[in-house]
């Protein structure tokens, strides 16, 4: 677990600073992927980095319905 909704956790961090950055695509979403070690990310299918991790080179979409998305490091069966 990357993030939850215990943001009082992360803030002090600099966690919840990075991670609002990633969401609002105001920064290169490989970069916090990879410093983190992310291998897997389930989405709202209305966050804006919903439809911006498809198109990220080594990521694929695993799952999808109407409510969520779920992407995947291709190196991760």
């Amino acid at each position: 677990m990357f993030i939850d909704g215990r943001a009082d956790v992360y803030a002090w961090t600099g966690v919840f600073a990075d991670y609002g950055r990633w969401a609002t695509l105001r920064d290169d979403p490989n970069r916090l992927l990879n410093n983190y070690q992310i291998d897997w990310c389930l989405l709202s299918r209305s966050a804006p980095l919903a439809r911006v991790m498809r198109y990220l080179p080594g990521w694929s979409e695993r799952y999808s319905d109407s409510q969520s998305v779920i992407f995947a490091r291709d190196s991760v069966r």
